[in-house]
């Protein structure tokens, strides 16, 4: 999907209908409890998106961008991450393969999940075209840039 960046700052909206979980791209040594691998972009139109996001979760899905204004908690998370390893990491549930704690998270997927980002548009890419790769994505979702549905995937 083509976004045109006139914006200095920008805030990006992901809805996940269920928890996403990144796709494995490459097998690298890496531990079997996050045994994902997302390979790097590079060049000089490439801004990377990942970092810090905020994570928020709906019983059901929200009909518009401006619904998420009232939304009561929002979790730190690190992206690209599942929801689960996500509300591990910010400390809201226990390892989820440690014993029976995989139990705890059996709610997870019965929600309906939102990251959320601002960023700053370097100078180097405004007023030009770039695209937005959402590498991982979960199978059903819906992309909003500042307030504006850009696409959906289902």
């Amino acid at each position: 999907m083509k976004a045109r960046f006139c914006a200095p700052i920008l805030s990006v909206l992901v809805l996940l209908g269920i928890s996403a979980i990144p796709t494995s791209g490459q097998w690298q040594e890496k531990p079997l409890w996050q045994p994902y691998y997302i390979s790097p972009r590079s060049g000089p139109q490439h801004v990377s998106l990942g970092g810090k996001w905020d994570l928020g979760y709906r019983d059901t899905p929200i009909s518009g961008f401006e619904d998420l204004s009232e939304q009561p908690k929002w979790t730190s998370a690190q992206v690209p991450s599942s929801v689960q390893w996500a509300l591990y990491r910010a400390g809201e549930l226990p390892h989820p393969y440690y014993h029976l704690n995989s139990k705890k998270y059996n709610w997870v997927p019965d929600k309906v999940w939102y990251y959320r980002r601002q960023f700053q548009v370097p100078s180097s890419v405004q007023g030009q075209y770039v695209f937005l790769c959402f590498d991982g994505l979960g199978y059903y979702s819906k992309i909003w840039l500042n307030g504006e549905l850009l696409g959906r995937h289902a």
